[in-house]
């Protein structure tokens, strides 16, 4: 009908009247296109859509003989072309899951690369919401994010249809809104700015009872002695966890009834295929909770018993013990305080999932350098090896095959191995020594026998030699 916006396939091209056939997704209906010199009727895009299988959206400007015939110019009907806006409806399947994710993906690539107009800006929103209900494409966040220009990016993001956006836009907002407008970018950021002091003539004093420890060294030995102390629960928020001795001293914990809830990111560094297996501390009883990229858990925080509370720059990795510079903060029966880091660490929970066994994938993150972690795990795996943590050689090969020109790895392989060749070669020594010293024994039974005149090879000629000796000492110095 005329006015009707479609999305269309090319089905072919007539050179003679330079027109497209195309065909209407929803209802299959054939009908034209003409190539005209209209601006909005690209023609190298709607080659590209022939030659594709790509769909195009069209507008159906009159009728010939119950044909439709189309234009690439979704306002060619209008009267003033001054309002740009355009809007699309898409209409979604309650139960054939098929049918939705096929018309999802014709509508999302009507996006392309970029989303710079108002018809792109206004698809996306329903896309959007759409796949918050039906949760056809777990990346979408991520790719409308990558393909908005700044003003539509900004304006998703104030709607609450993105999650994040870039630092650049929210200075802007910032520098250009009034005390209402801050005051929501600070809740959408989750920034709670503390009221204005109220000076007072008088003033109450409160005396607190409680410790505050700063740690700068010897951290993961105070953390295990702590855990051990422990006699209820452990609450944990960590970024990244490698260390094996962390690792054991929790199992052990969990194994005489502590119950612990750790909360962690699902990455490449605590689940890449060198890590720790948390599924044994699962098995043990372990509530383990994960954080997924887009999002990310930075926090490295440990609660004992909702007493103690450790918290600093330390991520619980050998990479933190050996090689960081770190600090950890002790504070110890400060109920005000704690109650902060329970409450956040409880909104965590009810934030990410419970699990119960380590994905077998983690999510891909486009920005991550991924050098940067083989780099990280090649060194974790040298501090592991050199603790004696499992097969050195085994250790050391996964780190060689991980970041093959690391010096920190060249360096340890080139030790281990000059170890196992000095151990070697002391072997040989002691040996010969031995053989050496039996021989001696032997000739001290034939008075004037010079060692030096026979060359025994191996421990079976002393034993020959020793067995003439002592039974024919004559006929075998005769011979020599």
């Amino acid at each position: 009908m005329k006015g009707d916006k479609s999305i269309c396939k090319v089905i072919s091209y007539i050179k003679e009247t330079k027109t497209f056939v195309v065909q209407e997704i929803v209802s299959s209906i054939q009908g034209f296109l003409p190539l005209t010199s209209d601006p909005f009727n690209n023609k190298a895009k709607i080659f590209s859509a022939l030659k594709t299988g790509n769909t195009i959206p069209l507008i159906c400007i009159k009728t010939i003989e119950g044909k439709p015939v189309y234009s690439a110019n979704l306002h060619a009907l209008d009267a003033k072309q001054e309002d740009n806006s355009v809007s699309i409806s898409i209409s979604f399947s309650p139960n054939d899951e098929s049918f939705n994710s096929s018309v999802f993906d014709t509508m999302f690539n009507l996006l392309g690369d970029i989303i710079d107009n108002d018809f792109k800006f206004s698809l996306a929103k329903q896309l959007i919401v759409a796949n918050k209900e039906l949760r056809i494409r777990p990346s979408l966040y991520k790719e409308i994010f990558y393909k908005c220009t700044g003003k539509y990016g900004m304006q998703l993001w104030k709607e609450n249809l993105l999650p994040f956006t870039t630092n650049t836009t929210i200075s802007n907002l910032w520098k250009n809104g009034n005390d209402t407008e801050r005051q929501q970018i600070l809740e959408k950021l989750g920034i709670s700015l503390p009221e204005p002091e109220i000076k007072e003539i008088t003033k109450e004093i409160k005396v607190r009872v409680g410790s505050v420890v700063p740690l700068f060294e010897n951290i993961a030995e105070y953390i295990i002695t702590k855990i051990n102390n422990a006699t209820n629960n452990i609450k944990i928020a960590v970024a990244w966890f490698t260390n094996f001795d962390l690792f054991n001293c929790v199992k052990s914990a969990l194994n005489r009834g502590i119950h612990i809830t750790l909360v962690t990111n699902n990455d490449l560094i605590n689940n890449g295929g060198y890590c720790l297996n948390f599924d044994e501390l699962i098995k043990s009883g372990l509530k383990l909770h994960l954080v997924e990229y887009p999002e990310l858990l930075h926090y490295k925080f440990c609660i004992i018993d909702d007493k103690t509370i450790m918290t600093g720059s330390y991520n619980w990795t050998f990479y933190a013990e050996e090689i960081n510079k770190e600090d950890v903060v002790v504070i110890e029966d400060l109920p005000e305080v704690t109650s902060y880091f329970v409450n956040v660490f409880n909104s965590l929970t009810e934030q990410y999932r419970l699990v119960d066994k380590m994905p077998d994938t983690v999510p891909d993150r486009p920005q991550y350098d991924r050098s940067s972690f083989k780099q990280y795990i090649s060194e974790e795996l040298v501090l592991r090896a050199k603790r004696n943590i499992g097969d050195k050689k085994d250790t050391l090969r996964k780190a060689k095959t991980l970041s093959p020109e690391n010096d920190n790895v060249i360096r340890a392989i080139s030790e281990f191995e000059s170890t196992i060749d000095n151990s070697q070669q002391s072997i040989k020594i002691l040996t010969k020594l031995q053989l050496n010293l039996q021989l001696q024994n032997v000739c001290k039974t034939v008075k004037n026998f010079k060692i030096n005149e026979l060359i025994l090879v191996n421990k079976y000629q002393i034993f020959v030699f020793k067995e003439l000796l002592l039974n024919n000492k004559e006929k075998v110095l005769g011979r020599r």
